[in-house]
């Protein structure tokens, strides 16, 4: 049974990988290693967790009153994803999010609109 629910995962991690508009749900967080400094974490702390650094400084700053807190925005993932790292740019939506341990779509990304990779 483990086995199949790990599969699962791994199956529906690669189906984030599709460009287009996303909803985000999870944290702003800082980071040693992000060019901007910073990077927006998905599914934290999981095998499935996934990390996002910003396309510009202007979508950064649009999230940084949310640093370190629950949120959600839509943006666009432009390219396919390295594994579990990709970027996301034109950021909008923002919102504070409860977060509700019990629900399995608490934290994670949902595919809004299909879009072509650049």
């Amino acid at each position: 049974m483990k086995k199949i629910f790990v599969f699962f995962m791994i199956l529906s991690s690669n189906a984030f990988a599709e460009c287009g508009i996303h909803l985000f749900k999870g944290v702003l967080r800082e980071s040693k290693t992000s060019s901007l400094k910073f990077h927006y974490v998905v599914n934290e702390q999981t095998k499935s967790q996934m990390t996002f650094e910003f396309k510009d400084v202007k979508d950064l700053s649009a999230l940084l009153p949310m640093l370190n807190k629950p949120s959600s925005f839509k943006g666009k993932i432009f390219k396919e994803m390295d594994g579990t790292k990709g970027v996301v740019g034109e950021i909008e939506a923002i919102n504070e999010r409860f977060p509700n341990p019990l629900a399995g779509a608490d934290t994670g990304i949902e595919l809004v609109t299909k879009m072509k990779c650049d």
